[in-house]
């Protein structure tokens, strides 16, 4: 992580939590709490503790050149808790279609990330196994790239030959050049490679260091984890340990659950979203065809299709709401015509009850609206437009 994204992710960090004790909760009786001192205990015996970990600076200690147990990693996992709080807010926005595919397309991306670090973890600890240094992955990525692995071996100041203030460093590649076990070395090294103490000449130790680019490693590592987790499987970066073939074994097992799970959702959620869509075009196609059945002249035809382009079926969208509710919706829509002189002495319970029976029709140019002789059984008022 970057100072600068560090820097951002602590102050953000710290002010959520500030703010925390200031948010509103629903309580499980379903309702909003307000209390200032209700919201503190609710905040400290839910997610304080969790928040409070996951903003810790564990960045500091490397700025600082703290040595870290592999246990205070792990500590950072902590901050993928928060993701479930955020899960249960974006469950409300769960009936929108676009927003349940990116967060499944986004699960899947972080799920891919994560398999590519352990991909890369497997293959690092592999280069530094005496036994299979040669033949893992990231070995071979190395060659392809013409950018092998260097052990760098250091002899310590105590030695005889080399003067007491200085140490004396050399390098040879990797490969054929005997065994070396590896172990843990106390002092600090350039670079951050790999320490091994070497079998030959005792006493001296070697740093793995060269190898192909950290950014081209992470790379190949995503290219094998969305391969494998997609069942494509092209093999040029392929398992060649025991420790990266189980690996790549339950990468394809998780990769079978996620077509099952993550596919499926995207296939019905994308169906869903082109489904009004099809309903349209569905409509569209069954009035063309009783038009073609039946022989309609060319002007009722285009009358028949204006209006039923543009034609908006309020009642049939608002007959599921209740009445109360419809009222307002429909007096909303109608407010320009409630707003006429003839309506001026109107309660607005009658405007309320008026607003619920007007019905908006769609005229298409020269169709008669009442013919002379006809029974008026409605009023008409011109909205838009001009008749004669």
């Amino acid at each position: 992580m970057t100072p600068l994204l560090f820097s951002l992710y602590t102050s953000t960090s710290s002010a959520d939590i500030l703010l925390n004790f200031r948010t509103t909760f629903v309580s499980t009786s379903g309702q909003v709490v307000y209390d200032a001192r209700s919201i503190c205990v609710h905040y400290v015996t839910t997610w304080l503790f969790v928040d409070l970990i996951a903003a810790l600076p564990f960045d500091l200690l490397y700025a600082f050149n703290v040595s870290v147990y592999f246990g205070v990693h792990l500590l950072k996992t902590v901050r993928l808790l928060r993701l479930l709080r955020l899960l249960q807010k974006l469950e409300r926005y769960s009936q929108y279609s676009a927003v349940v595919l990116t967060l499944l397309m986004s699960m899947f991306a972080l799920l891919a990330h994560w398999m590519a670090c352990v991909w890369y973890f497997i293959g690092r600890k592999e280069i530094e196994s005496p036994g299979s240094w040669d033949i893992g992955w990231l070995h071979e990525l190395a060659k392809r790239l013409g950018s092998p692995y260097v052990l760098s071996t250091l002899v310590p100041a105590s030695d005889s030959s080399v003067p007491a203030n200085s140490s004396q460093w050399n390098l040879s590649e990797v490969g054929g050049q005997g065994s070396w076990n590896s172990s843990q070395y106390n002092g600090n090294t350039s670079g951050g490679g790999a320490v091994a103490e070497t079998t030959p000449g005792g006493g001296s130790f070697g740093v793995l260091g060269g190898g192909p680019s950290m950014r081209s490693s992470y790379v190949t590592s995503l290219y094998f984890a969305l391969s494998s987790l997609t069942s494509v499987g092209f093999g040029n970066v392929s398992a060649n340990t025991d420790s990266e073939k189980i690996f790549s074994i339950c990468t394809m097992l998780i990769g079978a659950l996620m077509h099952a799970v993550v596919f499926g959702n995207v296939t019905a959620i994308i169906q869903r979203m082109y489904s009004r869509r099809s309903l349209y075009h569905t409509r569209t196609k069954d009035l063309k065809d009783f038009i073609r059945v039946h022989r309609l002249p060319k002007a009722l035809e285009q009358r028949m299709l204006e209006y039923f382009c543009y034609n908006a079926n309020t009642v049939k969208l608002l007959k599921d709401f209740p009445d109360e509710l419809r009222a307002d919706i429909a007096m909303h829509l109608n407010k320009e015509l409630l707003q006429l002189p003839l309506f001026e002495s109107a309660s607005r319970g009658c405007l309320r009850s008026l607003s619920l029976i007007i019905r908006t029709s769609f005229c298409a140019p020269g169709e008669f609206l009442i013919r002379q002789g006809d029974a008026l059984q409605a009023i008409y008022f011109v909205c838009s437009g001009s008749m004669e």
